[in-house]
């Protein structure tokens, strides 16, 4: 007999309406039941929230003079009770109500994935339908809105069956993949809680363990095959955030044919950090007014936007960012400001301007070096090293 159904076959009897109603909420706000393994002694809840980062809510549903009644209820609202005596003794030590204690936390969560998403970790169980919308990704009938945590797919589809480290010296970027069921995720190892990007595999790949998708992409309600489009399929946006849809070969950067992908990918980014990567000025000074971050930094180097636009050449998004009071020296991973960027580019024009609006001159990198230390090293104008030497003398 399945021991998850014990309860099943035991007579019912009638319920007193105080025990009912005190019983009924706290089984009905459990995730799944944990009983010890005769299931007599203690019925405990288990709920996992993850819409925060805290540990999973353990409650004491009853003990052994209730659990006749307890049981017929958890039945009733169809919830799974699982019996182990062991971890239930665990979960009656914590306070009723509280999260479970720090040395518990880990086994709950296995216990959790394990059993109640039991049925998503199966191939042939899996809702093979993805829809990516302006709301987020939704996956087995879960949304999962832009920037995820890991852990919070792992919720849905269980434990990847691989990770590892896009580049095993630098560590820029952690690769976690479920291979029966074609999917991948990556993000920096500096934000490694949230996922940057969801890759879609679209055909068998050589050499490789993961399988492909063999389901449906929908991207706003259009099934994803019938899009006629090559290159970048779609940029959807999500509040402060945007998604992208791409198509790409695997483990490269290229944007290929959706006939020649290999993944499709759907990356996420801040609707600003997309806008000045696009050179939109007027969807800048739009979002701008709306408040988003004027400081927001991209990618594995952490580069500020205004750093991004000295960089990408873009004067206009330059001169709307120092308007809207960008800060002028905000570094990146390495220590590099706006204005060591722009020296280092020789873009003389956006020296020019960043020294004007008052940008730090005597700022120092994390190797020591200053803008003036840059500014000799690539050979500025006279005119340029006369202001910095200034600087620095004074």
């Amino acid at each position: 007999m399945n021991k998850n159904f014990l309860y099943f076959t035991q007579r019912l009897c009638t319920i007193p309406a105080a025990i009912q109603s005190n019983l009924y909420e706290k089984i009905k706000k459990s995730d799944f039941l944990v009983a010890d393994d005769k299931g007599i002694h203690r019925l405990i809840g288990l709920k996992y929230c993850v819409e925060t980062d805290s540990a999973p809510i353990v409650t004491c549903i009853c003990m052994r003079h209730e659990m006749a009644y307890a049981k017929q209820i958890a039945f009733s609202l169809g919830k799974k009770i699982f019996y182990h005596s062991n971890f239930s003794a665990k979960l009656f030590a914590s306070s009723e109500g509280n999260d479970i204690s720090p040395g518990n936390s880990s086994a709950a969560v296995d216990l959790y994935i394990a059993y109640f998403h039991e049925i998503n970790r199966n191939k042939d169980a899996f809702n093979n339908i993805i829809r990516v919308s302006r709301f987020g990704v939704k996956i087995h009938g879960h949304l999962l809105k832009p920037f995820f945590r890991l852990k919070d797919l792992i919720m849905i589809i269980g434990k990847p069956d691989e990770r590892e480290w896009f580049d095993s010296e630098e560590k820029s970027m952690e690769i976690c993949s479920w291979n029966k069921i074609g999917l991948r995720t990556y993000s920096e190892f500096w934000d490694k809680n949230h996922i940057k990007g969801v890759f879609i595999c679209k055909k068998e790949i050589p050499g490789k363990k993961i399988q492909p998708f063999w389901g449906e992409l929908f991207i706003n309600e259009e099934l994803f095959e019938e899009k006629e489009t090559d290159g970048i399929y779609e940029n959807i946006t999500a509040g402060k955030n945007a998604i992208i849809v791409t198509a790409r070969k695997d483990e490269k950067c290229k944007l290929c044919s959706k006939d020649e992908a290999d993944f499709i990918a759907i990356d996420f980014y801040k609707k600003i950090n997309l806008t000045v990567l696009c050179n939109q000025k007027k969807s800048l000074l739009k979002l701008i007014k709306e408040g988003h971050n004027i400081n927001s930094k991209i990618g594995f180097n952490q580069e500020p936007i205004l750093t991004v636009a000295i960089t990408e050449n873009f004067p206009d998004i330059v001169k709307i960012l120092i308007d809207a009071g960008a800060d002028l020296n905000e570094p990146n991973r390495w220590g590099i400001t706006p204005l060591m960027r722009a020296i280092i580019l020789k873009k003389l024009e956006f020296v020019k301007l960043l020294i004007g609006n008052g940008a730090d001159k005597k700022m120092r990198d994390k190797d020591g070096f200053s803008a003036l230390d840059y500014a000799r090293m690539h050979e500025l104008p006279s005119e340029i090293m006369e202001i910095l030497e200034f600087s620095e003398n004074a």
